[in-house]
């Protein structure tokens, strides 16, 4: 389920800066890969609704109004190359 956008060790740095816990980094990176709701439920094996609650709690924490936000987040928080 790694996105190809950053290494492990890339991924481990953004969610050390953003602060997130293990299932808001796995949302974090399904958006980053345009996944749909249904399909993060289907991937993750859960409802949607779980989803959505997932993805309410990310766009507050990261301060986001929308997923391009929460993209342009962990852009931001990826260590330079």
């Amino acid at each position: 389920m790694d996105s190809q956008l950053y290494t492990a060790r890339d991924w481990r740095v953004i969610k050390a800066r953003l602060r997130l816990s293990p299932r808001q980094l796995q949302i974090a990176k399904l958006v980053c890969k345009s996944y749909s709701i249904q399909e993060m439920a289907s991937a993750m094996r859960v409802s949607p609704h779980t989803i959505q609650m997932h993805m309410k709690c990310l766009f507050k924490k990261l301060e986001a109004h929308d997923r391009v936000g929460v993209v342009v987040k962990i852009v931001l928080a990826a260590p330079r190359k």
